[in-house]
This record gives C-alpha cells, structure tokens and sequence, in this order.
C-alpha cells in the first residue's frame, strides 16, 4: 500500500486520478474566439490519468466567470462556453460536451478524464458573440449533489416561410436523455397545435422513420419544464424541426445528459 502525502491508499505504483498532484487535477484558463479550432480543444483545462486498478467515482467541477463581450457591439448577445469532456477505462473511451452554464458538476466513473473549453458560436460569428471568458474545471472524488443537471444546449435559428413549413435537422448529442425546448415568440410557447412540429428521428436522415412525433408544442414545453426535460424514444439519433409559423424562430435545445 502506498501514501504519497496523505493523498489516499492504494496497491501498486500508480494512484487513482484523485490521488495525483494537484495540477493534474484542475485548472484554469482564458478561452477565446481566436483559440477555436476544427476539433474543439480550444483549451485543456487539466488532463488527468490513474491506474486502472482504481474505477473511482469523480466529479468534475465547471467554473465560469469574466465574460467579455465587444462593448461597441449593436447585435444582441449571443454564444455560450462548452465544455468537452473525455473519460474511460482501460481501452474504452468516451467523450460529452457540457455546458458551463453559470457553472456546473457531474459525476462518472473512471481511470483518466480530460477536461478543455471551447466557445460555442452556433455555426458563425456577428458582433454580439462572446469574445472571451475565464474558465475553470477540476475533479474531485465521490459523487455531485443530487440536483445537478449536467446539460448541452445548441440554439438553431429557423426560418420561416408564408408558403409552409421550413425544415431543421440537428443530430442528437452525444449522452443525451431528454430535451427541453425554448422559443422567445410567446405565441409559439403557447401554441397548442401547429405550427411547430417536433420528430425525434431514428437515423440522421429527415426521411428516416419519425419515433415521436410532437405538434402540441404548448405541453411538450411545460412538461419538459416540470421534469428537467422530456424523455425520448430509445433508438433516437436526430431531431427534425418543422417551423410553420411563417417567421423565423430562435429554438434553444437543451438537452439533458446522463451524467
């Protein structure tokens, strides 16, 4: 057994990721639009690696504050602040991405968890977007409070036409369970038929087979607000967004993880 600086007990030479120096086990940084790229690791955060002896239950910690947006900027505010994770044991590996909301927690199981940041812009830029942000993460053992809600939101403007409907397909996050869904235009929350359609779909293709299909828009926002979401059909991999109100719409998709 072992006892490197009051850091745990284990057998063998290499410890638990909870049991390493403390700079393997958080960090913080200054994220930006310039420090983006295709992969989005923009910034590593702390990357943390123990024997696989040792499955241990850990929780990662997201931080947030300082956000600078262009004060000179006419657009509204706009972007958020991702996390993406990557944890495993032994050859299997896994990856989530995480809001980091005003701050968040969740909890899983295992030997290495990779933390890095990266600012969401939804597919572009204008001048209200989010130019930078300090952030922090870091893991620490045993499991999260029981009421946090560990979420990945993507916001997708549709457009609309007076001629019928205009079409959106968004494939389904990685570990996501259910969704909420939120829409500025009061008459679209209170709609309770029409114009916006909802199918979780069984393949990445529109034509592929609708598993749920939702046109009462007015329910399915109040019971996802009441559950933390509302669940989908197993076998679910993307969501067709059908907007039928003739103007364009601002969805923000929030789905809830498994974490």
């Amino acid at each position: 057994m072992r006892n490197l600086g009051g850091r745990g007990l284990w057998e063998g030479s290499t410890p638990p990721i909870t049991a390493l120096p403390d700079k393997n086990q958080g960090g913080d940084a200054v994220v930006d639009l310039a420090s983006n790229d295709s992969s989005k690791r923009a910034v590593t955060l702390f990357r943390a690696s123990g024997s696989s002896d040792y499955s241990w239950m850990a929780t990662v910690d997201l931080g947030i504050d300082d956000e600078k947006f262009d004060p000179d900027a006419e657009s509204p505010r706009n972007g958020s602040v991702v996390a993406l994770v990557e944890w495993g044991h032994g050859a299997a590996t896994f990856s989530a991405e995480v809001d980091f909301r005003r701050g968040a927690q969740f909890s899983v199981v295992a030997t290495f968890i990779n933390v890095s940041a990266f600012i969401d812009t939804d597919g572009g830029t204008d001048d209200g977007t989010i130019l930078s942000a300090h952030v922090n993460g870091a893991v620490i053992w045993g499991t999260r409070p029981a009421r946090s809600y560990a979420t990945r939101t993507q916001t997708r403007s549709v457009e609309g036409s007076e001629e019928g409907s205009v079409d959106l397909l968004v494939q389904i996050p990685d570990f996501a369970e259910t969704l909420t869904v939120a829409v500025p235009d009061e008459d679209v929350m209170d709609s309770a038929t029409g114009p916006v359609t909802l199918s979780f779909l069984a393949g990445p293709e529109a034509t592929d087979r609708a598993l749920l299909t939702v046109d009462n828009t007015a329910d399915f926002f109040r019971l996802a607000a009441i559950g933390n979401g509302c669940r989908f059909p197993n076998g679910s991999r993307s969501l067709l967004i059908q907007n039928g109100t003739g103007e364009e719409q601002l969805f923000s998709l929030i789905w809830g993880l498994a974490l």
